[in-house]
């Protein structure tokens, strides 16, 4: 059952047949019959693990209107590991744009236009199976 969407709406709040709890699916990923646009947004809380630390040594390179962020590897053991998320505001077509990207990798690149009023930034989590690690700030750089 699809109970809402992000705000952009390219993830889907679902509560699977048979399970007493919801989880986000990306859109990209399944077939849904019928629109999402009039579905509702939720916002929730992302499920907090202590197992291990936050990425270690962010850092954010612009090279023209692509930004390379980068990051050290966490350990996981290989059972935990679901890799990374960042979530990115970055500036396209003039308008701030919500990005969320998943990745095993431990750097991504971004493009991030010029022309915006507001300022893009970011948030880093690494994923482990029983949830995210605290949250880093993406240092930013300059236009």
């Amino acid at each position: 059952m699809i109970d809402g969407k992000n705000v952009d709406g390219s993830w889907l709040w679902i509560q699977p047949a048979g399970l007493e709890r919801h989880c986000w699916v990306a859109l990209s990923v399944v077939e849904v019959q019928g629109d999402t646009a009039d579905l509702l947004v939720v916002t929730s809380k992302l499920p907090y693990s202590n197992l291990y630390g936050p990425p270690e040594d962010v850092q954010a390179v612009r090279e023209g209107r692509r930004v390379i962020i980068s990051w050290n590897r966490i350990n996981f053991t290989q059972d935990d590991d679901r890799g990374y998320m960042l979530r990115v505001m970055v500036c396209n077509n003039g308008r701030l744009e919500t990005q969320t990207i998943q990745t095993f990798e431990t750097s991504v690149t971004v493009v991030d236009e010029p022309g915006c009023a507001e300022t893009s930034s970011g948030t880093l989590w690494g994923v482990e199976k029983h949830g995210y690690t605290q949250p880093v700030e993406i240092p930013w750089p300059g236009a």
